[in-house]
């Protein structure tokens, strides 16, 4: 159901536990005997790291998996279910090592949710776009953040608060542009300001103040 899942993550528990229990309509316990069968048979391969156990699928047997959804008409439904998964594993939660560990172990798979996410469902895609950037700022990424929050931003249905974070995330991104990246802060302010949202209008306040400074306008910059 993916390029991985992880089954044991004793960094941080999300909501549905893991990407395989979410994508199926199973009791967890059967996700968990399945997976072990398929490991046993040799249709998936297991990394073992301290508590952790990554099962990864080989290509021939995820496109022959792929098919087989295709044929039973699940496929779209399993997609939506793993897009929401990852798109709540780091709703509103800050900057940290287990969120950019996550990411990078699974980054293939955080861009394929977004990528489909984009034209079908804005409230994922700007989750994800959120969780993305905090990676791509870590992971000196900024153009490929640019990049895709330009098209989140695109999106329809990108509109209000949601508009505005997306805004915020380009703007401290975008390091090629300032001109741009100023006007992106600027008009993420207001709807920041009316949403008594702390930690990304503060987040604002500090990118303007970057602005300002690096243009030798010190006074604007304090205020």
């Amino acid at each position: 159901v993916g390029s991985e899942m992880c089954i044991r993550d004793r960094v941080r528990p999300a909501p549905g536990a893991t990407v395989a229990h979410a994508a199926v309509e199973l009791d967890a316990r059967q996700v968990d005997s399945t997976v072990r069968s398929l490991a046993r048979e040799g249709l998936l391969h297991v990394d073992r790291e301290g508590p952790r156990l990554t099962f990864r699928m080989l290509r021939t047997i995820r496109d022959l998996a792929l098919e087989g959804l295709d044929e039973s008409g699940e496929r779209a439904v399993c997609t939506a279910r793993m897009r929401r998964w990852y798109a709540e594993r780091w709703r509103g939660q800050p900057r940290s090592d287990a969120l950019i560990d996550d990411v990078q172990r699974h980054y293939d798979d955080y861009l394929a949710a977004l990528r489909e996410a984009l034209p079908v469902d804005p409230g994922a895609a700007v989750d994800l776009a959120l969780t993305l950037t905090r990676f791509w700022l870590f992971g000196s990424l900024r153009g490929i953040g640019v990049r895709w929050t330009t098209r989140v931003l695109a999106a329809p249905g990108v509109e209000g608060i949601d508009r505005a974070r997306v805004l915020l995330a380009r703007g401290m991104l975008d390091k090629t542009d300032p001109d741009r990246s100023y006007a992106d802060l600027i008009e993420a302010i207001p709807a920041l300001e009316q949403s008594g949202d702390p930690p990304f209008l503060v987040s604002a306040y500090m990118a303007v103040a970057l602005h300002e400074t690096h243009r030798g306008h010190s006074e604007p910059a304090v205020a």
